[in-house]
């Protein structure tokens, strides 16, 4: 029988960003608490907690939260957002929310299951035994992955997954865990374009640009695992491609534009830096995508390499896997070419802000548990 340890403060906080998860929410929370990193800080005398981020909700998300986080042994509460975004929630998980004790935070997205129980923890033990390390994160797994026969469209989507993760340094935005201190020097800028974790990883490898990047600041926790459901029809991963398109777009700009015309002292306190930046000019991103969009001219030039990006990785894999995943390639630089034309069109009207939600999949992971 385990000694009982009182706990002493709470070393981890978990963040999960929800937006009008109601549906999905239940099945999260359950994988969610069996993870074995409650039991295992308890016994080393430390707590944990779990905060729901609604972020702008119109459905019943509130309510089904407060209700699954009702007795449970953690520390858990739900925070209502009004501004809806993904930066924002973050923002105000980070530096307003999280407990200031905590050494390590985990960020999650609501609509993803765990599926290996010592996922989190071997998330926090990875950094834990790596000092170098800043960020630790999972094996991302698509539902359609775990069917014994899938379609065509399905084996595309994982032949796409393959290219992906052949690049050094992944981080997925759907879950990672980051060391406080690392997480609270910087902001996210409020842009609703799916830059979050392409901007955490710039500022984690490069130590907010004060060195050249380092993709082993980012490690991958041996055991750690979550599902997710992929977006299958064409309009769906189309929508999405572009939103990521401008999200990629807007970091590489910020990192090459934005940022290093900041002075050394703005970039040693980076997050108020940010922070004073968006008082000031709300709209700074928008006014530094514009300059880039006049500058680039034409919609091929406003990534470059986006177009190439998945024939090149196919370099990385075996043969075997480059036979596999050479169709999913050629799909992939098509539809790349259709969201930079597509995100370039958003950044010439509407600006950066571009954020649609589509149901994802065939509710295949939530029968799972």
């Amino acid at each position: 029988m385990l000694e009982q340890v009182t706990p002493q403060r709470i070393l981890v906080s978990i963040g999960i960003i929800a937006w009008n998860e109601a549906e999905v929410l239940p099945a999260t929370l359950d994988a969610l608490f069996r993870q074995t990193l409650f039991t295992e800080l308890r016994r080393r005398g430390f707590d944990s907690e779990v905060v729901i981020l609604a972020n702008a909700c119109t459905d019943d998300t509130v309510a089904v939260a407060e209700r699954l986080l009702a007795g449970k042994p953690t520390c858990g509460r739900v925070i209502k957002l009004t501004e809806r975004g993904k930066p924002n929630a973050w923002n105000e998980f980070v530096h307003g929310v999280a407990d200031r004790a905590a050494e390590y935070l985990i960020l999650m997205d609501a609509d993803i299951l765990l599926l290996s129980p010592r996922t989190l923890w071997n998330m926090y033990a990875a950094l834990e035994m790596n000092a170098h390390a800043s960020v630790a994160t999972d094996q991302p797994i698509k539902s359609i992955a775990l069917k014994l026969d899938p379609n065509w469209r399905e084996r595309l989507s994982l032949g796409a997954t393959r290219i992906t993760q052949s690049a050094p340094g992944q981080m997925s935005g759907q879950l990672y865990c980051i060391r406080a201190a690392i997480a609270r020097g910087f902001r996210l800028p409020r842009v609703n374009s799916g830059c979050d974790d392409g901007f955490v990883k710039l500022m984690v490898c490069t130590d907010r640009l004060t060195r050249p990047s380092d993709p082993t600041r980012i490690v991958l926790a041996p055991d750690a695992t979550h599902v997710f459901e992929p977006y299958l029809t064409f309009a769906d991963i189309l929508r999405n491609e572009t939103k990521v398109m401008i999200g990629v777009t807007v970091v590489r700009v910020l990192a090459e534009k934005g940022l290093p015309r900041l002075s050394a002292s703005e970039r040693a306190d980076l997050a108020a830096t940010m922070l004073e930046r968006e008082r000031g000019e709300p709209e700074w991103v928008d006014r530094l995508m514009a300059e880039h969009v006049r500058e680039a001219k034409y919609f091929w030039r406003l990534l470059p390499g986006a177009l190439t990006m998945r024939v090149r990785r196919l370099r990385k894999l075996s043969w075997a896997n480059r036979m596999r995943s050479f169709p999913a390639a050629m799909a992939g630089t098509l539809l790349s070419a259709l969201a930079t034309w597509g995100a370039w069109r958003i950044l010439k009207k509407r600006g950066v802000n571009f954020w649609p939600k589509s149901p994802r999949g065939n509710g295949f992971i939530y029968p799972l548990q």
